[in-house]
């Protein structure tokens, strides 16, 4: 169990990471809600940054054209393949909130979308880091 905003939560098998404990201290269950939609879209649009920062990493890669294309690819094979499983992942957190209200799957769902965007942009942010420039 766990309480946020003064807010019961029946989330037994969900650890409270990321954005739920960021949020954790927010006044009710309404700003509870507010603050973990707000880290989702924090995190979506970090997300969509480290996405466009990999697109110009790519385009700059010292590497045979062949193999920035094939890379090309697969990186929007990649981006298609997080997106199935992030949706399939929430899906699965928020049923584990079981019975619990409405609002508890929600931000079960919002929390994970947050928590999984802020790891996938790490590891988008690393690959940049490592591809070697022209």
């Amino acid at each position: 169990m766990v309480i946020i905003g003064g807010l019961v939560l029946a989330l037994a098998p969900i650890a409270a990471t990321g954005a739920m404990t960021v949020c954790e201290y927010a006044d009710g269950q309404a700003a509870v809600m507010a603050c973990v939609n707000r880290e989702a879209n924090r995190a979506r649009i970090q997300l969509a940054s480290a996405e466009a920062e990999l697109n110009e990493a790519m385009a700059r890669w010292d590497e045979d054209p062949v193999y920035v294309a094939a890379g090309k690819r697969a990186a929007r094979a990649a981006r298609v393949s997080y997106v199935a499983n992030r949706t399939a992942q929430c899906a699965f957190n928020m049923a584990l909130v079981g019975g619990g209200a409405g609002n508890a799957r929600r931000m079960a769902g919002r929390s994970c979308e947050a928590d999984l965007d802020d790891a996938r942009t790490a590891q988008l942010r690393a690959i940049v880091a490592r591809l070697p420039r022209r």
